[in-house]
């Protein structure tokens, strides 16, 4: 039966209207999804990475140490209660790392020395390698650039590092000191694809699940020195805070 022009107009007519609900709810949808994967993409949010201590715990005997002789040359201590700090775990003042010449940091307060004493022992004390570096500047978070210069770090051995400041030009009984420990360990198996990757969080979150806490903090510290994110600044400020180092997570890196 064929419609009349009036039936067979409202015909037409119904059916653009459903032609454009679909496309809206097509579109919505498209939307929607596209939202959801740009939130999910990948863990770009401050708060997804974590740090996860490794098994066992730090071994017997790897305290580290700090001297109380900060007020010598110590000009914000003890008033914020921010003395020389080396950048570990408080609680063990101990991390794993995979790499043979590791990255160490440490929280330099402002003082009114120009220079500071960074050392390297084995497990029974002997002395390997040691160094005078300038510590001029702000209080923060400094890099210890001495990698490339230290003996290699052999696998499963552990060795105590330390710095202390030279309030008077040279070593004294009563210097400012910090030291911590690290032992070398072989790459677990989902963390060997990004073993001389570029930095990323991806990567930080790997070694962070894995409890490799040198190799994880100077990942962090690259990328905030790349991006100058406000996302990485808040992503190493809260890790240091869950590591008992709040007092000086918000100190600038360099």
């Amino acid at each position: 039966m064929k419609l009349n022009d009036e039936g067979a107009r409202t015909m037409k007519l119904s059916t653009v209207i459903a032609d454009r609900r679909s496309f809206v709810s097509l579109a919505t949808a498209i939307l929607c999804g596209v939202s959801l994967s740009l939130a999910w993409s990948g863990p770009t949010r401050a708060g997804t990475v974590q740090f996860q201590p490794p098994q066992g715990g730090a071994p017997e005997g790897t305290r580290g140490g700090a001297s109380r002789g900060d007020g010598l040359c110590i000009q914000s201590y003890p008033e914020k209660n921010q003395g020389l700090q080396a950048l570990t775990p408080k609680d063990s003042n101990y991390g794993l790392t995979l790499a043979e010449h590791p990255q160490f940091f440490a929280y330099i307060p402002l003082t009114t020395a120009q220079k500071a004493l960074f050392v390297l022992k084995d497990d029974r004390g002997h002395t390997l390698y040691q160094q005078v570096i300038p510590i001029t500047g702000n209080s923060r978070v400094m890099s210890i650039n001495v990698a490339e210069r230290l003996p290699a770090l052999e696998l499963g051995k552990t060795y105590e590092w330390g710095i202390a400041i030279l309030c008077t030009g040279t070593l004294q009984v009563d210097s400012p000191f910090t030291s911590a420990w690290v032992e070398r360990v072989s790459p677990p198996t989902d963390v060997l694809p990004y073993v001389g990757q570029s930095p990323s969080l991806q990567k930080v979150i790997a070694l962070g699940s894995h409890g490799i806490w040198y190799d994880m903090v100077s990942t962090l510290a690259q990328l905030q020195h790349q991006r100058q994110d406000t996302t990485i600044a808040s992503t190493w400020s809260q890790l240091l805070q869950s590591v008992g180092l709040e007092k000086i997570s918000e100190a600038p890196v360099n």
